[in-house]
């Protein structure tokens, strides 16, 4: 049998008792053969999850077949059987519906935005205006949608144009949230962009409650959705609101990590800071991932407080540490 990790293979047992408690469930007993299960695996469950998963759940059970060879040899000659039945030809991908992850589009192009605004102004939805005011506004500062709610504005004193904006962050524990808000400064905003973001915090401060401003989202996620699915029918992917959060931070990245000059620890630092991570794994994993095209600049690139910076540093080392030997690995998050 190949070395495995004891972390991996920890994890490999954890997710064949899964499957088999899955299995046993389907059959509607407590308790099913080896042969039972894997013949569900390939029959039943394969069919409908995705190659990725596929993948993991017949690692898990290889693992086991390959444990009870060894410990049961009698067991060698059906256990060898069930791991040719698990090579069995996969289900077609195509024909499988893509999850809701898949289908949002990790930026917005410059000429689906204008086209996107196009269709929006032609709209009679009461919401159209706010969804162009979020598109624009959210495309600089990266928050996640809710985190608006919340989210004070305030003017420096010695720099007319200057803001600071500080925001509730949405995901917050001890390892792996920044802190319970965060710091971003917009040194120089456009007068377009400002008079965008005006109009937006007015429509988010007339939501008077969170329950309010999460069903303007809703409505707003449809509308996008509609909008998009007629403009872009061909597409397998569509510009959400999410989307923005992920186009900031590739003009973060590339100002901050991928700038002639520039510190790429410390930038991918300052980039988590700004989409309240406590590390930097998740924002260099997941998020911004501009084409070589871009250049190393945006419009406006917010900026981070140092002291945020630091709390990302050393957050990050308490996260590695904690999650060292947790059966895994670490789990990112968005």
């Amino acid at each position: 049998m190949a070395e495995r990790s004891t972390r991996t293979a920890a994890a490999y047992a954890r997710r064949f008792a899964t499957l088999k408690a899955a299995a046993a469930a389907a059959a509607k007993t407590t308790e099913i053969g080896l042969a039972d299960l894997v013949d569900w695996l390939v029959t039943v469950k394969r069919p409908a999850i995705r190659p990725a998963s596929w993948r993991q759940y017949r690692a898990a059970v290889l693992a086991h077949l390959e444990w009870l060879s060894e410990t049961d040899p009698s067991e060698a000659e059906q256990c060898a059987a069930l791991a040719r039945y698990l090579a069995t030809p996969p289900a077609d991908e195509g024909a499988l519906p893509r999850r809701t992850s898949a289908q949002k589009a990790k930026r917005v192009e410059t000429r689906d935005r204008q086209k996107i605004v196009a269709a929006l102004s032609q709209s009679r939805s009461r919401h159209a205006s706010a969804v162009v005011d979020f598109l624009v506004v959210n495309a600089v500062v990266g928050l996640r949608p809710v985190e608006w709610w919340g989210t004070r504005v305030v003017h420096f004193l010695d720099a007319p144009k200057g803001l600071m904006l500080r925001v509730p962050c949405a995901k917050v524990d001890d390892l792996r949230g920044l802190a319970e808000t965060r710091t971003l400064f917009v040194d120089t905003p456009t007068d377009e962009w400002f008079d965008h973001l005006q109009r937006w915090m007015t429509r988010v401060e007339e939501a008077g409650s969170l329950t309010t401003y999460r069903s303007i989202l809703a409505a707003m996620s449809a509308l996008l959705r509609r909008v998009t699915r007629r403009l872009f029918p061909l597409r397998r992917s569509w510009p959400s609101l999410y989307s923005t959060r992920h186009e900031a931070a590739a003009l973060m990245k590339a100002a901050y990590v991928r700038a002639e000059g520039a510190d790429p620890d410390r930038g991918r630092a300052m980039v988590a800071a700004l989409l309240g991570h406590a590390t930097d794994e998740s924002a260099s994993t997941h998020y911004g991932r501009p084409h070589r095209s871009e250049g190393n600049s945006g419009p406006i690139v917010p900026s981070p407080a140092p002291t945020e910076v630091a709390v990302v540093r050393r957050k990050y080392r308490g996260y590695r540490e904690a999650t060292e030997h947790r059966p895994g690995g670490p789990r990112l998050r968005r």
